[in-house]
């Protein structure tokens, strides 16, 4: 039996229902109006139109499918709704994780006896907003872009868990962003392609900036992974994820297209199971060194 025979079939009897049960059943089949614009059964669609009291021109939104228009497609809320049963176990473990972690650093925001500590929890909190979104794009199908976030989330984890351990890093942190600001300002003041891009003033700044000299060792992401002993962690995930979808490299063309040469686009879930499983993983560690945080905390106020 064909699709469009059971929805008509259906539609068909609606009117026999009682009112009540009828415009229920009316309000359910509605959300179905844009599945059944993609598999073809437009006239079972504009039938349920004009029995809810919709215009029978189908809107912009709901004949545009994924395969044309990507992730924008309305019809990523019913691959969202399916991942998350398909992987419900793995979503729920880094939910409770993460609620359970932004609860300590909420309650610590701006409630802080040492900078250090302040410092440890603006740098954790980050990590746990950003396994938060890790989790609203892999559920979305874009496993590549969730992966470029959550390596952002375990640079985060790296520096935070470094500042908590050794606070005299936040100076080599300074002193590595300044270095950066540097080289970016000889580069604005002396472009190797032309005229400056900035005003005046602005330029004045830039020279100030630029001819500069930063003593100091600065703080690289492998340097915090290392006072924290995490380098495993930081060459086992970190780098992989580096590879899998945060820079324009040849893996990029494995994601891609297929063995065939065609390019696709689209959701794609590979390699959710192990995108989910390394959030958790990482709102673990953020986790563990909130407690740290909190222990810190008491010692100090007990003093």
């Amino acid at each position: 039996m064909k699709i469009a025979d059971v929805i008509e079939g259906a539609l068909a009897s609606l009117p026999q229902l009682p009112l009540h049960n009828r415009e229920g059943a009316a309000a359910q089949m509605k959300a179905f109006i844009p599945l059944m614009e993609r598999f073809g059964c437009r006239d079972a669609a504009n039938a349920l139109r004009r029995f809810v009291g919709i215009p029978t021109e189908p809107s912009a939104t709901e004949t545009r499918p994924i395969e044309l228009v990507g992730i924008l497609s309305p019809d990523i809320e019913g691959y969202r709704r399916l991942m998350r049963d398909e992987y419900k176990a793995a979503f729920e473990e880094a939910e409770t994780l993460s609620t359970t972690a932004w609860g300590y650093f909420s309650a610590w925001r701006g409630d802080t006896t040492r900078a250090s500590n302040a410092h440890a929890v603006v740098f954790l909190s980050k990590c746990v907003q950003a396994c938060q979104a890790t989790l609203l794009l892999g559920e979305r199908g874009l496993e590549l872009e969730a992966a470029a976030v959550l390596r952002e989330a375990y640079e985060y984890l790296f520096v935070g868990a470094a500042i908590l351990q050794a606070p005299s890093i936040v100076q080599r942190l300074i002193r590595e962003s300044e270095r950066e600001h540097g080289k970016q300002a000889a580069k604005l003041h002396k472009p190797d392609d032309g005229e400056p891009i900035v005003d005046e003033q602005y330029l004045e700044r830039l020279r100030t900036l630029a001819e500069g000299e930063v003593k100091g060792s600065g703080l690289s992401v492998y340097a915090a992974a290392e006072a924290v002993n995490m380098t495993g962690i930081y060459d086992g995930v970190y780098r992989t994820l580096s590879r899998m979808g945060t820079h324009a490299t040849a893996t990029t063309l494995l994601h891609g297209s297929g063995r065939d040469g065609n390019v696709y686009g689209g959701p794609a879930r590979k390699h959710l199971a192990q995108l989910l499983e390394w959030t958790s993983d990482c709102l673990k560690l953020a986790l563990a060194h909130a407690k740290d945080v909190g222990k810190q905390k008491s010692k100090d106020n007990g003093r």
